[in-house]
């Protein structure tokens, strides 16, 4: 597969990260991945190792995590229903979804 993006040294791969994502990553923890697993993909040309911008923006997606805030005023494990499906009354109907925050 070629990459569609720009291919940066590895040395200049943490500058990217930082500038991109606002993330702090070392040379040598990159280094690291290589042997561990986990890492974003590279290549290799000659004796250098190379990212494709492409690679190191789906690695990092890759580890975001999405986390819900709910203020002191709110119940995190309340019931949450569709208002537009509320009848006149404030029923609902019975096909409406249900969302439950755990």
């Amino acid at each position: 597969m070629v990459p569609t993006t720009p291919l940066i040294l590895r040395k200049d791969a943490p500058a990217y990260l930082l500038q991109r994502w606002g993330v702090v990553y070392s040379v040598n923890y990159l280094e690291r991945l290589v042997t561990l697993g986990g890492g974003p993909r590279y290549s290799v040309v000659g004796n250098r190792s190379y990212y494709a911008t492409e690679d190191l923006d789906a690695w990092i997606e890759g580890k975001r995590i999405v986390r819900f805030t709910t203020s002191d005023d709110d119940d995190p494990h309340k019931e949450i229903t569709d208002p537009a499906n509320e009848n006149a009354d404030g029923a609902t109907s019975d096909d409406e979804a249900v969302y439950h925050d755990r």
